[in-house]
């Protein structure tokens, strides 16, 4: 049975016999439903027509997005810290290929993710990283459309993943929206990851 991914948002659902009805996250009034309707694709769809391109952010920053752009596109970043890499937020598309290529930088030890816009294929991840634990704000677990041992929810307004990174819950987008501070980069200032959960704007 194929895991359906929507379109529109990127999120992947369980294992079906039948395309979902409709996409919870894309009737939230955050996001939206096209003029067409909901449409369904899977990952094995995708790799006729997609893949991922790794683009150097920093020494130790490697952002991952999907070519052409898919869903409404999302990327994600992988931090490499001393304690193991953390994948922040997440994409739909995923490969061998990909897979490969963050194997040489390291793998995924754990994944973070801000908000229920990204939460794209991320068992699917997980999975191909030895079941790399998911963090997500446990607020926002609805918008989870299928279930893994591998999330991990975390409540209340902070979570220390290592010494070196921590999840804020911000709110605001969702009650969940979380943004990942690591207090290492900047020669020690220290850097936040902040999905769009904080953005900046002409005022």
């Amino acid at each position: 049975m194929p895991k359906y991914i929507c379109e529109t948002c990127g999120v992947q659902f369980a294992n079906s016999n039948k395309a979902p009805m409709y996409c919870p996250i894309c009737e939230d009034e955050r996001q939206y439903i096209p003029i067409t309707g909901q449409s369904w694709t899977s990952l094995k769809e995708m790799s006729l027509k997609y893949q991922n391109e790794f683009r150097k952010l920093e020494s130790n920053l490697m952002g991952i997005a999907t070519n052409p752009n898919f869903a409404i596109g999302q990327r994600a970043i992988l931090l490499q810290t001393k304690h193991g890499n953390i994948l922040w937020d997440c994409i739909s598309y995923i490969d061998d290929e990909t897979i490969q290529g963050l194997e040489k930088l390291g793998g995924i030890s754990a994944i973070a993710i801000s908000h229920p816009h990204f939460y794209s294929s991320m068992v699917e991840w997980s999975k191909a990283f030895n079941n790399a634990p998911i963090y997500l704000h446990a607020s926002n677990e609805k918008y989870v459309m299928q279930a893994s041992p591998a999330i991990k929810y975390w409540d209340g307004n902070s979570k220390k993943l290592n010494d070196e990174v921590s999840l804020i819950r911000c709110g605001g987008h969702f009650t969940g929206s979380t943004v990942m501070h690591y207090s290492s980069e900047a020669d020690g200032n220290g850097a936040i990851f902040t999905g769009d959960t904080i953005t900046v704007v002409q005022d």
